[in-house]
């Protein structure tokens, strides 16, 4: 809640910082970089915290430039990228409680977890997109 409570300014920095970035990219790369951002976020912080501060972030470049795509499709795959917390234990509940049954190496899950992670990346943009701006009007 610090993060995007506007006194702190920290969501004006990341903003500012992010716009050099953003500012003038096709929509694919838009999409690519914060379906990455989310993805790897969520492997490192809670599922609520990725999912808000990536779409607190990028929803403002949305009306920027050639920017073609559709705002609650993309709000819908930065949710579902936020989702994939697969590497790390202590980033979401299933895990935790997978990781202290025994059922698992952490140097396995963190192996396995990030190719998953990796691979979902591209899925998501190219068929969870498509098909959340079929669904989403």
């Amino acid at each position: 809640s610090v993060i995007i409570k506007p006194q702190f300014g920290v969501m004006n920095l990341i903003t500012n910082s992010m716009s050099q970035v953003v500012s003038g990219t096709q929509s694919i790369m838009f999409l690519m970089i914060f379906v990455s951002w989310a993805v790897i976020q969520s492997n490192f912080t809670p599922n609520s915290l990725s999912v808000t501060l990536v779409s607190s972030v990028a929803m403002p470049f949305m009306t920027l430039g050639n920017n073609t795509l559709s705002t609650a499709a993309v709000a819908a795959v930065i949710g579902v990228a936020a989702s994939m917390s697969l590497s790390t234990a202590p980033v979401s509940s299933p895990n935790s409680v997978a990781a202290t049954s025994g059922w698992w190496q952490g140097d396995i899950a963190l192996k396995l977890g990030s190719i998953v992670s990796i691979l979902s990346v591209p899925i998501i943009i190219f068929l969870g997109y498509p098909i959340a701006r079929l669904v989403i009007k």
